[in-house]
C-alpha cells in the first residue's frame, strides 16, 4: 500500500490524492449526517494523508495541501446540469 488517510487514531488505505479526497468527503458527509441532531457536535476535523512517505493535509472541502501549496483540488459537482 502506498499511503493512508489518517483522521485521529483511524487509518484508511489511500493510493492517490483523488482517492483520499473522495474518502475524506464521504467520511465528512457521514459524520455530518450522524451528528445532525447533536447541538454541540464538534466540527469535522482535517486529515493527514501519508502518500509515498510524504505528508499532506486535507480540509473540509476535500482539497489536498502540501504546506501552503494546493496539490489537488477535487472536481466540484455540478448543481445544475
Amino acid at each position: 500500500m502506498s499511503g493512508f488517510l489518517i483522521i485521529g487514531p483511524n487509518r484508511w488505505p489511500a493510493d492517490s490524492f483523488a482517492t483520499a479526497s473522495k474518502l475524506y468527503e464521504t467520511l465528512r458527509d457521514e459524520y455530518h449526517e450522524a451528528t445532525a441532531d447533536v447541538r454541540a457536535a464538534p466540527p469535522f476535523t482535517s486529515a493527514t494523508l501519508t502518500l509515498y512517505g510524504r505528508h499532506y493535509r486535507l480540509y473540509g472541502n476535500g482539497r489536498v495541501w502540501d504546506g501552503d501549496r494546493l496539490v489537488y483540488d477535487p472536481p466540484q459537482m455540478e448543481l445544475f446540469a
